[in-house]
């Protein structure tokens, strides 16, 4: 986490405005659109001044634009921004993955809804973090013909890359996987 803390810019916000109104800058903002000829930017979060290099530029590559948020503070404010909308991520995830695959994220929940929240295969909810030592546990995977591209239906972590190594590797393999196994 950066140093600076909420609670430690807003203390700073509030003494620069208080020299802002004494000095009789108040409401003069300087324009954040260009690079001073000083080579520095203001940024609108913690007020400091620093080199251009601080801040996220732009990805139009038409015009150079930087962001009003030097980085550091442009993290803090995401994480913000993350914590007061958690469930907002996970729907832009979802949105991405829908596109991907051709369907929409309505697709998606009535999908999930018709299958009452299981996997296609195995009817079990899907237990696999995220990642590894996290809480949060996955939503099912958009299980889709790697030929055609379309979807055919949600499937837990497990079952989505055995019936990847399956497509793969064909119905031959398979067989030989099960009597590897003895079933």
């Amino acid at each position: 986490m950066h140093p600076t803390s909420y609670a430690n810019l807003k203390v700073k916000r509030q003494r620069i405005a208080e020299e802002k109104k004494l000095a009789g800058t108040w409401g003069k903002k300087p324009s954040n659109n260009q690079t001073r000829t000083d080579g520095l930017r203001m940024c609108s979060m913690c007020r400091e001044d620093k080199p251009s290099g601080e801040f996220y530029k732009s990805r139009n590559s038409e015009m150079e634009w930087f962001s009003s948020y030097c980085k550091a503070c442009a993290k803090i404010r995401a994480e913000e921004r993350r914590k007061a909308n958690p469930d907002r991520k996970r729907a832009y995830d979802l949105k991405g993955r829908c596109k991907k695959f051709g369907t929409t994220a309505n697709w998606f929940h009535e999908t999930l809804a018709s299958q009452d929240g299981k996997c296609a295969i195995c009817d079990q909810p899907e237990t696999h973090p995220m990642k590894r030592g996290m809480d949060k546990i996955r939503q099912l995977a958009i299980d889709h013909d790697h030929e055609t591209g379309k979807p055919r239906g949600l499937l837990c972590f497990r079952c989505n890359t055995s019936v990847h190594l399956l497509d793969k590797h064909g119905r031959k393999w398979a067989e030989k996987a099960l009597k590897y196994l003895n079933l």
